[in-house]
């Protein structure tokens, strides 16, 4: 059986998302910003791939993405990194 999420659900669990996702991005770009580095952060939701190559249309010089590496994918990158990588209007650079 599937469980069902009800919709009041649905949004604290979206908004518990959301927060998470703006304390990520302060956190980094206070450490980027404390190295003299100027950096702009957006947070979208949606398809991760479609956002962040949309985002980069909007007039970004650079996309920096991480991707993590195992055992057995030692020399590959992820999926979502080499869809990025494929589709952006602009450089990628891959932090492993």
């Amino acid at each position: 059986m599937i469980p069902v999420m009800m919709p009041t659900e649905v949004s604290r669990v979206a908004e518990a998302a959301r927060e998470a996702g703006s304390s990520i991005l302060m956190d980094g770009e206070q450490k980027v910003r404390a190295e003299g580095v100027p950096v702009e952060t957006v947070l979208r939701e949606g398809d991760t791939v479609q956002e962040i190559v949309k985002t980069a249309v909007e007039g970004f010089d650079l996309i920096v993405v991480g991707t993590r590496v195992t055992k057995i994918r030692d020399l590959l990158l992820g999926s979502l990194t080499d869809k990025v990588i494929r589709h952006a209007p602009c450089p990628v650079l891959v932090i492993k």
